[in-house]
């Protein structure tokens, strides 16, 4: 095992979370955007519940893809990055909020609840 994989494998073992987006939802949703690379990614790890709960933030060039769930049992949501005019963090004691908002007044079009071990990831 390399220095890489072995830092990896830590990550993952005491994190309980990949430390990478897994080769599968990269696949589709590039295969979604038509060959668009995924630009960046982060892993929101909480539900509205606060329960553990990973959703995958995934970044491309003209759309955000939330991901829930793996393989043959994720759900893919799409939203075009033109319709964000807002993005709100909250920062609460058991962890952060990140709003994504199409204008005033406007129901949110996502709300992405995460630990603080994720927030680095997640800035």
């Amino acid at each position: 095992m390399n220095r890489r994989d072995f830092d990896r494998s830590i990550i993952e073992t005491y994190t309980d979370q990949p430390c990478r987006l897994p080769e599968s939802i990269r696949t589709e949703v590039e295969r979604l955007w038509a060959g668009q690379t995924v630009q960046l990614y982060a892993l929101a790890d909480l539900d509205e519940g606060l329960s553990l709960d990973p959703t995958w933030v995934v970044l491309g060039p003209k759309q955000v893809v939330l991901v829930q769930g793996e393989d043959g049992n994720a759900t893919y949501r799409r939203i075009d990055r033109a319709r964000i005019r807002e993005v709100r963090e909250t920062t609460a004691l058991s962890c952060h909020v990140l709003t994504l908002v199409p204008g005033p007044d406007e129901e949110p079009l996502a709300v992405l609840r995460y630990t603080h071990r994720q927030r680095r990831a997640m800035d």
